[in-house]
């Protein structure tokens, strides 16, 4: 255990100081979320109940293009998409997409910038699009559940999981593309 910790201490030692200022950072922003998140803001359901409540009216917003009378039963912990007095969907606290603006946010913050205002424009234009897409994902769930229930739990879990992280992290690809060149320029 000794030579693993100071295996360890020796490899820190050898990365570059950026990337040992960008894991200080991520860690002590993870922790301090972590801490903020689940002591103060969950058990009073802060920003959960506004966000899954958007959330849950958004994806009806888009179902009533197709299905009129579409309408929003809230609940707590979980918001109901309801159809002619049949739930299509349910938005729970965890698939308001929360967590993942929180990670998206907390690279751009972690990464060296020249920029302020571009993080928080990129940050912001960031949180619209992923946003949209989880509007999209918690649409196509519905559809799903209608139709083919039995790609629900796949979708669900597996592939819009998948689809959500891989825009984010394309949002976080052209971000350093931009912030690299922009540095490398002066």
């Amino acid at each position: 255990m000794k030579s693993l910790v100071a295996n360890f201490k020796q490899e820190y030692g050898k990365t570059p100081k950026a990337v040992r200022r960008f894991i200080k950072s991520a860690l002590l922003l993870f922790i301090a979320w972590q801490l903020l998140y689940h002591f103060l803001l969950e058990p009073y359901r802060i920003p959960d109940a506004w966000l899954t409540g958007v959330t849950a009216r958004a994806t009806a917003w888009v179902w009533s293009f197709f299905e009129p009378g579409m309408w929003v039963l809230a609940g707590n912990p979980m918001d109901y998409v309801v159809m002619q007095n049949t739930r299509i969907v349910g938005i729970a606290d965890g698939c308001n997409a929360l967590e993942v603006y929180v990670l998206y946010i907390a690279f751009l913050i972690c990464y060296p910038v020249t920029s302020w205002k571009k993080v928080m424009l990129i940050g912001l234009g960031g949180i619209v699009g992923i946003a949209v897409l989880n509007v999209a994902r918690c649409s196509a769930i519905g559809w799903l559940g209608l139709h083919h229930p039995q790609w629900v739990d796949f979708a669900h879990h597996y592939a819009f999981t998948l689809i959500v992280y891989a825009f984010v992290f394309l949002l976080w690809r052209i971000y350093v593309r931009t912030e690299d060149k922009k540095t490398a320029t002066g």
